[in-house]
């Protein structure tokens, strides 16, 4: 695989592994199966069917199966399942990829650009293996945005996480989400947003 080149000019070498080793990471983290509803037919027999809910372009409900409050609030549970199976597939692979996929070994701590300890700052264990290079990946050596998610996006796509003509919207998308969770972080947990009289 070809090495990604940051914005600085450095060449991060990049590696593929199996493609069966994501889907078992995917795996991991299945999606909740779809809330269902009974029918009796003429004859007397009882036939199960899934909810089915159609939206439009707005994402409003145009027509759905849902019927009872039990109905609405299986759904609701479906469907906030499905975002954080999702974000948990997301983030493992992620996770994965990052570390098996830049053949690289974190450098020690009293190497990094600022002392974590210094201001108090928390880093993962050198022990925790995975954790500890992940984050000198992330907020090291891939310390600007850009190329932490264009390495991402480029192991993605290797490995048909996403298409390879969807690589340009993911990027967007990635950098959009991280720029929120950014000023959520810098706003402060939601009970002290709400105590802010200038909320």
């Amino acid at each position: 695989m070809e090495p990604y080149t940051t914005k600085d000019g450095r060449e991060v070498p990049l590696r593929t592994v199996g493609r069966r080793y994501v889907d078992q990471v995917r795996a991991k983290h299945p999606l909740p199966a779809k809330p269902t509803y009974t029918v009796e037919t003429a004859a007397g027999d009882v036939e199960t069917h899934e909810h089915k809910v159609l939206k439009d372009a707005e994402g409003k409900i145009t027509k759905s199966t849902l019927q009872t409050d039990e109905d609405w609030a299986a759904w609701n549970a479906y469907e906030q399942g499905i975002n954080d199976a999702i974000s948990q597939q997301y983030e493992a692979m992620t996770e994965f990829l990052l570390y098996n996929c830049i053949p690289l070994d974190p450098e020690p701590v009293d190497q990094w650009s600022i002392d974590p300890a210094l201001w108090g700052l928390e880093v993962p264990d050198p022990a925790d293996t995975i954790a500890y290079k992940t984050f000198w990946l992330e907020n090291e050596y891939l310390a600007d945005q850009d190329d932490l998610v264009g390495v991402i996006s480029r192991l993605y796509a290797a490995h048909g996480v996403i298409k390879e003509d969807r690589v340009s919207e993911f990027e967007s998308f990635f950098r959009v989400t991280l720029a929120r969770l950014t000023a959520a972080y810098a706003a402060g947990p939601p009970a002290a947003r709400s105590e802010d009289p200038g909320a």
